[in-house]
């Protein structure tokens, strides 16, 4: 998890705290091309004799990442009008389907949080996920904008890449893929609460001038 980044989830958060949307895609693509080289080189490192396949993994980035991207791009280049018109329903309905989502995430797979209580994998995956954000937030720049969405785009990792690498080689041993599934739990919500609490305090600005 660690080695992948990149996540699509991140927009919806930057759309929800009413950041910089256009520096939110950018470094998404760009944390998801690096990816792309950086995860087989440095799992190549850490861990020898696992194998990874650029060529899935750059599928998974394909299907998940660039191609609604650049299917939505086409649709508001060519048809401005219709993309306004559309947008706000669009919005509903991917604030509907992400909540839909998580609460399934966490119906199906609430025995792999269980089985990560009493044990040192619950903490690691909190700091893990804390640290990263602040790393991104401290490493955003001057602009409040850029430091929240950095933060948001180095805590949400790119579970899909995870999932290729894991399945390839550690299909057999479950703690792996279910520590795969706590840590992006955990950035989700965990972000998800930190993008409130910034959207609030953001409202309350304009008001206090």
């Amino acid at each position: 998890m660690a080695t992948g980044a990149g996540s699509p989830f991140m927009l919806k958060l930057v759309q929800f705290m009413k950041a910089d949307i256009a520096f939110a895609v950018g470094l998404m693509l760009i944390l998801s091309i690096v990816t792309l080289f950086y995860m087989p080189l440095m799992l190549s490192i850490l861990l020898p004799g696992v194998s990874v396949n650029p060529v899935s993994i750059a599928v998974s980035l394909l299907v998940l990442i660039f191609l609604p991207l650049i299917s939505g791009t086409a649709v508001k280049w060519r048809y401005s009008n219709i993309a306004k018109a559309i947008k706000p329903t669009f919005n509903q309905i991917s604030n509907i389907f992400i909540f839909i989502v998580v609460v399934l995430y966490l119906i199906l797979n609430y025995k792999d949080f269980l089985a990560v209580f009493g044990t040192g994998a619950l903490i690691t995956a909190v700091i893990f996920v804390l640290a990263a954000f602040l790393i991104g937030y401290f490493m955003g720049g001057p602009s409040q904008n850029t430091k929240t969405v950095l933060g948001l785009g180095t805590a949400i990792r790119n579970s899909s890449a995870a999932f290729v690498v894991a399945l390839a080689n550690f299909s057999a041993e479950y703690d792996v893929m279910a520590m795969i599934i706590v840590v992006y739990l955990l950035s989700i919500i965990s972000m998800m609460l930190i993008s409130g609490e910034v959207s609030k305090r953001t409202e309350k600005v304009p008001k206090n001038v």
